[in-house]
């Protein structure tokens, strides 16, 4: 378990630094890094919870501050879930792009086509 952990957080980290780098080359990969950081921020925030939760021994009185768990807790799935949501945005938004861009560029060549038969169908 700890190994694919580490891996995807050397993914994450190596995913950062060409986003540092190197911008331009980094769109392409910005929602699939943004969903994995989303993802990750909502399982550190069940594992933290479930850490906190463990019975623990000690004095009386020093048991878990539920306050301070929920609040820890609910801000990492917000942030996950807004980084996860956010991903799948940038993603569609990209996909649509992309289609948009390669049906124009598909009408262009039909439109240069056209303008060149007409072109040598007026010389003869």
């Amino acid at each position: 378990m700890i190994i694919p952990a580490c891996t995807v957080l050397l993914w994450i980290l190596q995913e950062f630094s060409i986003l540092l780098t190197r911008p331009a080359q980094y769109r392409k990969r910005r929602p699939m890094v943004m969903m994995a950081a989303g993802v990750l921020a909502m399982i550190a925030a069940i594992v933290y919870y479930v850490v906190a939760q463990r019975p623990r021994v000690g004095p009386i009185g020093n048991g878990p501050d539920l306050h301070q768990i929920w609040v820890a807790f609910l801000y990492l799935t917000a942030l996950g879930g807004c980084l996860f949501t956010a991903g799948i945005i940038i993603w569609s938004v990209h996909r649509s792009w992309r289609t948009k861009q390669e049906a124009g560029s598909a009408e262009s060549f039909r439109e240069h086509g056209e303008k060149e038969e007409e072109a040598s169908g007026n010389d003869q």
